[in-house]
């Protein structure tokens, strides 16, 4: 196989390496500068007490925190609430046990109201309707009898 070696001609005038380095470092400001206009408008990068900026990244830590907290607090409360929690409900299924036998009368009670159950329904349904477009009417009646020649 043949080697070959392709040579193209390029010159270079001044330093390259640092010609933009104005241009990129007021760029960088400009859009550091914006960035702080835009997060202070949503309530993150005010200053604190001593004067310095706080970021947005401080802002969450110091939420998540609070969270955390809060949440250790509920997690640290619960164990001693148990035997509360364990105590009210035998309190409440002493209370109710008297009313189980009540129940099988109540449970044939709503068995029988499912039978006329539909056709009350229907027939409220068709007294509501007459009653809206009754309403609609007189309605449309005030509006165009007294306010529209107004």
């Amino acid at each position: 196989m043949a080697d070959f070696k392709i040579e193209v001609p390029i010159s270079v005038k001044g330093d390259k390496a640092t010609a933009g380095k104005g241009k990129v470092e007021k760029l960088a400001e400009t859009f550091a500068k914006k960035a702080e206009r835009m997060l202070s408008g949503i309530g993150m990068g005010k200053e604190d007490g001593k004067g310095a900026k706080q970021g947005w990244i401080s802002s969450i830590l110091k939420t998540g925190g609070g969270i955390v907290a809060i949440g250790a607090a509920i997690l640290g409360i619960v164990p001693m609430l148990k035997p509360i929690l364990n105590l009210l409900r035998i309190i409440l299924i002493l209370f109710f046990l008297p009313l189980i036998p009540l129940l099988k009368p109540l449970v044939k009670g709503m068995g029988a109201c499912i039978k006329w159950y539909p056709t009350r329904m229907k027939q409220v349904a068709e007294q509501m309707e007459k009653l809206v477009n009754a309403i609609g009417t007189g309605v449309t009646w005030i509006w165009e009898n007294l306010l529209k020649p107004m």
